[in-house]
């Protein structure tokens, strides 16, 4: 069963960053992770913060060689897709507690 994905306004506003090139690639990223099963790609991913409440709990999924999705789970096979960091802000990320 393929992955609903949902877009977060923080999401797009990173996005739309992006120059054309990567806004391309990041499309064709995001159509294969969509037709995906669930399980599949929380394989691939790692948790990043955990607490009492799982709906908060974040998960990082890696986009290209230097970005990373950062996403939650959401309602039966869906994920929120919260935000786009580069590698190296990854632990400014975690630090921060977005």
């Amino acid at each position: 069963m393929s992955i609903k994905l949902y877009i977060s306004p923080r999401f797009e506003r990173k996005a739309d960053l992006f120059d054309n090139a990567l806004v391309s690639r990041l499309n064709d990223k995001i159509d294969r992770i969509s037709g995906m099963d669930i399980n599949t790609f929380l394989r691939q991913s790692n948790r990043l913060k955990s607490g009492f409440d799982a709906s908060n709990e974040l998960w990082v999924a890696r986009l290209f060689n230097e970005y990373r999705l950062i996403f939650r789970l959401a309602e039966n096979q869906s994920i929120e897709l919260m935000d786009i960091v580069a590698y190296d802000d990854l632990s400014k990320f975690i630090r921060s507690g977005k």
